[in-house]
């Protein structure tokens, strides 16, 4: 009898214990299975979405997605080079120069070769944020950089 209620005392005991995660186990790599930024995205958005909403209030922007790496869908208006920088550029209104401009990763240029002007296009990158530009529409400009063509 006594056998019997420490051996139900054991077992609740045990039954109580969280399990532990298994990169909490001695000899697990928990960097092995992480993802990096660029895998998971922040949000997924059209161009033309993060730019509006940089209009509405530059500040609430900038505290939503500054830092951040998005997705952003859009058509290609111009592939070009920056102070020695490859970007394309998108959302651009009649007659003005791009609004989102996405500052090309050196080691993913490969997935930028095929672009063309208006073509489709969807870019991972992270938001740098706004930046004035007197040329541009409504005078500035949201820049990504690290940016990979998926």
């Amino acid at each position: 009898m006594k056998r019997t209620l420490i051996m139900a005392v054991a077992i609740l005991a045990g039954c109580n214990q969280s399990p532990v995660a298994p990169s909490a186990r001695p000899g697990a790599n928990p960097a092995k299975n992480a993802k990096t930024a660029a895998d998971a995205p922040f949000v997924k958005l059209k161009d033309t979405a993060i730019w509006y909403e940089y209009e509405r209030n530059l500040v609430a922007a900038d505290a939503k997605y500054k830092g951040k790496v998005i997705e952003l869908e859009g058509f290609v208006d111009k592939i070009g080079i920056d102070d020695g920088n490859y970007f394309v550029g998108l959302m651009a209104p009649e007659g003005y120069p791009p609004g989102v401009v996405c500052f090309v990763d050196p080691s993913k240029s490969k997935s930028f070769e095929s672009l063309k002007p208006q073509s489709p296009v969807s870019i991972i990158g992270t938001v740098k944020g706004a930046e004035r530009d007197s040329s541009a529409w409504q005078g500035f400009r949201i820049v990504l950089t690290q940016c990979k063509a998926k």
